[in-house]
């Protein structure tokens, strides 16, 4: 028999590529007492040569663990924040002592099933409100820290807690970071050009306090490539001056965030949740909710030429002093919001409470860049402006707009005069809306549904149900010198309290009704409320301008009001013109 000798070969350098330090002692000190630090690990690792007690690090990546007698102890840094300037990892899981014996998350037990009670300790590390903890530096590459709670953190200008420098690389696995304040920016986190990883972490309780436009951050400012997963990022300020981005502000940087919630933050000026100052975000199954701000764009804000991307998630619950309480972009910004794999995004219940001219904008004010939405649901918004020109419950729109397959329903402007429940198209705004339904909005003045105040607006095969204004156009309101096309779909059941229960258009506005690839418009069952009997137009008010009606049906429709007139149409001294279209069993009082 003959027998074949296998040599395995194993690389010399492994054993000299990485050093283990075990830390022992919560003390801040580098002294030889016969105790390994974290600071004395930390230096032995950056200078590859003996620090206190703590061996002579590798020149490769060295390794960073705790005693399990440290418990979830906390090392108080006394001697300033700790630089990393080589490839390190710190692990601040420390071992239960009372059950050394069961498993670590994530285990399995006999049977097969996830066992996932944690058992383990974590290290806290505090800069004492005198410091940040960690720079990471020059030459470090890449650095890992897991299962560690970093708390009170101080920078005089940026990065409360921590500083990532120029190039370096930041992953943040089950890590927190708490109560730390940074005099202008990143309360939390200031990345300066680097990446940030963070998984499974949560940053709460930070403030960055800088006063102007573009400072803040109060838990992350990104000013490189940032990823969320699964992370919480809570409770974090950038409230003084003019500050921005309460929870994240991303300065021209990538951001990305994933099954991540953004929740509870606040801002002076703008972006209470996020602020996107020039740079690129995507969110996907991403919570934005509960956040305020001071003036503009409660759940995230867009400055410049900013770009966010928008995947699914929830949108609620978010404030903003006076514009788009829950989305705010810029004039020459670029928003989207699409489906993920989980479903659309709900925009849902935020309020914008500004009522100067053109503010509000409940769920989404764009100010004059492009905006494209679809498979989304924006229902419960308000807006509170109060003057012709201001409203838009559930979206103000003043540049261009594409609304695909989505719901706008029960949103709100019915402060003083307010206008657009549904959605307030501005003089500068081109709105097209394509299937989905606008449903049971309201609002004081005009346009329960849609107000267009003198700009372009086109609906294919939209369904605009049960709408209500308190004075004309139940459905949509036409001012100026607007511009509806209607494409197929349908305005049923809307209600004016004086004028136009389906719509209203204005003396000169242009209303034009087509049929779709589908079939042709219906009006049914609209009613408009006014007593005088040049009141009425339970269907159409035409208040002087132009409307071409074709292939259209026009039924059921009431003038209810003490002399109201005209059930199906009432045209005021306009230009109509009807072609192949149906009008029956309309009523007038």
């Amino acid at each position: 028999m003959l027998a074949r000798i296998v040599f395995i070969a194993t690389p010399v350098h492994q054993a000299a590529l990485a050093r283990t330090f075990t830390v022992d002692t919560l003390a801040d000190t580098v002294a030889l007492d016969g105790d390994i630090s974290l600071r004395e690990a930390v230096r032995a690792s950056n200078a590859n040569a003996a620090s206190g007690d703590a061996l002579a690090g590798d020149l490769g990546r060295d390794f960073i663990q705790f005693d399990e007698a440290l418990g979830n102890g906390t090392i108080i840094l006394t001697n300033g924040e700790l630089v990393i300037t080589e490839e390190l990892d710190i692990d601040g899981t420390t071992n239960c002592p009372i059950c050394p014996v069961l498993p670590k998350k994530g285990a399995s037990d006999q049977a097969g099933d996830q066992i996932t009670i944690d058992l383990f300790n974590e290290i806290n590390i505090s800069g004492n409100n005198a410091s940040r903890a960690f720079v990471i530096a020059a030459a470090a590459q890449i650095v890992r820290m897991t299962d560690v709670d970093i708390l009170q953190g101080f920078a005089n200008a940026i990065g409360g807690a921590i500083c990532v420098d120029p190039g370096e690389t930041l992953n943040l696995t089950r890590v927190k970071i708490t109560d730390s304040v940074a005099g202008v920016n990143g309360g939390a986190i200031y990345n300066n050009g680097g990446r940030v990883d963070l998984t499974s972490s949560t940053i709460s309780g930070n403030a960055a306090n800088g006063t102007n436009p573009g400072e803040g951050g109060g838990g992350i400012f990104n000013h490189g490539l940032a990823t969320l997963t699964n992370t919480l990022v809570t409770l974090n300020t950038a409230n003084m001056g003019l500050s921005d981005g309460g929870g994240i502000l991303n300065d021209s940087g990538p951001l990305l965030a994933v099954n991540s919630r953004i929740i509870n933050n606040q801002a002076a000026r703008a972006g209470g949740g996020i602020e996107n100052n020039f740079g690129a975000v995507t969110l996907t199954d991403v919570v934005l909710d509960g956040n305020t701000t001071g003036i503009n764009g409660g759940a995230l804000h867009q400055s410049g030429p900013a770009t966010a991307t928008i995947q699914g998630g929830t949108i609620t619950m978010n404030t903003a002093g006076q514009e788009g309480g829950g989305l705010w972009n810029s004039s020459n910004g670029t928003l989207i919001v699409e489906s993920s794999g989980m479903g659309g995004t709900l925009i849902q219940e935020n309020s914008a409470l500004g009522t100067g001219p053109e503010q509000s904008g409940g769920g989404v004010f764009n100010d004059g860049g492009t905006v494209n939405i679809t498979d989304a649901t924006i229902k419960g918004n308000t807006a509170m402006g109060n003057d012709a020109g201001e409203g838009g419950g559930g979206i103000f729109n003043d540049g261009t707009m594409m609304i695909t397959n989505s719901i706008l329903g029960a949103n709100t402007a019915t402060n003083g005069l307010g206008n657009g429940g549904g959605i307030l198209n501005s003089d500068g705004g081109s709105l097209t809306m394509t299937g989905g339904n606008i449903d049971g909005n309201e609002s004081a003045r005009a346009g329960g549904g849609i107000e267009n105040n003198g700009g372009v607006v086109i609906l294919t095969d939209v369904s605009t149900i049960g709408n209500t204004t308190g004075i004309n156009g139940g459905g949509l309101h036409t001012n100026g010198t607007g511009m509806v096309t209607v494409n197929g779909g349908s305005f049923e059941a809307n209600t004016a309290g004086q004028e136009g229960g389906g719509l209203w258009n204005s003396s000169t506005g242009t209303l034009t009704f087509e049929a779709s690839g589908i079939g042709g418009t219906t009006l049914n069952g609209n009613s408009a409320n006014g007593d005088s009997a040049d009141q009425g137009g339970g269907g159409l008010f035409n208040n002087g301008g132009v409307v071409s009606i074709t292939k259209a049906t026009i039924t059921v429709n009431q003038a209810l009001g003490t002399s109201g007139s005209g059930g199906g149409i009432f045209n005021n001294a306009g230009i109509v013109s009807i072609t192949q279209t149906l009008i029956t069993r309309n009523d007038s009082s």
